[in-house]
């Protein structure tokens, strides 16, 4: 079931999956405590999603007004155990953002190695969406944490099999529905690529186990969001009217086109420091090593396999069409921070493209300091 490139990749992260880690997560629990932290410490304004949540919090139920219950009840399962508080909610933000990190670390060094693993972290880690916004809890950020638990579950039920890869992704599909209704975007991504790659030779003959897997995902995920379905049924679905608001907002044919290009400046404006540190890094590298003669240890030289290059694409881009696709064809107004549970895929896929590559020759010490100096400026704008 395995092509031999992905088997290597994901033998290796078993044999060592969190060898040599202990710098990234020190560097990194630092970074990720301090923009929790900062915000409450120097008196930012507070977000209204943190506030909303600790009203909402008072009153546990299956569903609320505007979104779904699990970031909710996840609020009101750690005030049983942890002081009540505005720091906890951003704690929460913080948590959840190291929650896809690691995610994303797995998943990334089962792909492209360990080295790129350690990268992906850290250029995730200065995406404006994960520094600036990194206090905020709220639905986007349960959402994000799904859906990388749904894409990392997703590749290990095809590429390793067995029943429990498939309960998981359908855990996900339905925490994440639970979190907010976005995530039938994700789970789309997560079955077209599932059909892209059963297409391929070695799993050509599996599709009808795989389809089987997808069939036990979607029910186990309908079984999860039962609860909330009855309550929506009761309650005269109060949530669809929230969504409304953008999902029926039918814009005008002529307003379409500024709305998708807001979003998408707006995502690739998050995506600016870490592109900027990237290229100023290679172009350093390049200086240093016009030949490219730079030895690299073993893992770092995996490149994506045919299916690890389809994954990556999809799940990472395909959100983004999806999204736009709405806005062009149905009129949905697109939210700015829609883009939140998504965007930190673009780095694992940027980093499996020939460009991408080249950060892998760069010094890790050279790449820690520029992340410390992009963190340090981004602070420093924000408090302006």
């Amino acid at each position: 079931m395995n092509t031999v490139s992905a088997h290597v990749a994901v033998r290796r992260a078993r044999l060592a999956p969190w060898t040599g880690v202990a710098p990234l997560v020190a560097f990194a629990g630092v970074l990720l405590l301090s923009w929790s932290l900062l915000p409450l410490l120097t008196g930012w304004d507070v977000p209204a999603d943190n506030l909303e949540q600790m009203a909402w919090a008072l009153t546990p139920d299956w569903g609320y007004a505007k979104h779904p219950p699990f970031p909710t009840w996840l609020l009101i399962g750690l005030r049983h155990v942890l002081p009540d508080g505005l720091w906890l909610t951003y704690l929460l933000g913080g948590a959840q953002v190291a929650l896809m990190m690691t995610v994303a670390y797995r998943l990334t060094a089962e792909l492209l190695g360990r080295h790129a693993a350690t990268l992906a972290v850290l250029f995730i880690g200065i995406l404006t969406y994960y520094t600036q916004r990194l206090h905020y809890y709220n639905h986007n950020t349960a959402l994000m944490c799904a859906q990388a638990i749904a894409c990392l579950a997703a590749w290990r039920a095809l590429m390793r099999g067995g029943t429990a890869w498939w309960l998981l992704l359908g855990v996900a599909w339905g925490v994440g529905m639970l979190s907010k209704y976005q995530m039938v975007i994700g789970i789309a991504c997560n079955v077209a690529w599932l059909a892209i790659a059963t297409n391929a030779a070695p799993w050509r003959a599996e599709r009808r186990d795989v389809l089987r897997g997808v069939l036990l995902a979607g029910a186990v995920a309908a079984l999860v969001t039962l609860p909330h379905v009855v309550w929506l049924v009761r309650n005269d679905f109060p949530t669809f009217g929230y969504a409304s608001h953008s999902l029926a907002a039918n814009l005008p044919l002529r307003a379409r086109p500024r709305n998708i290009g807001a979003f998408l400046g707006n995502q690739v404006g998050r995506c600016v420091p870490a592109l900027l540190l990237a290229l100023l890094l290679i172009a350093l590298e390049r200086r240093a090593d016009p030949r490219g003669d730079i030895a690299l240890a073993s893992d770092r030289e995996v490149h994506a396999s045919a299916p690890g290059r389809w994954f990556l694409t999809v799940n990472a881009v395909g959100p983004f069409v999806l999204m736009t696709a709405l806005s062009a064809v149905a009129g949905v107004d697109l939210q700015m921070h829609w883009g939140t549970a998504y965007l930190w895929m673009i780095v694992p896929l940027a980093l499996a493209t020939r460009v991408g590559h080249r950060l892998l020759h760069v010094p890790p010490i050279r790449v820690y300091a520029g992340v410390l100096l992009v963190h340090l400026l981004t602070l420093a704008a924000h408090a302006r």
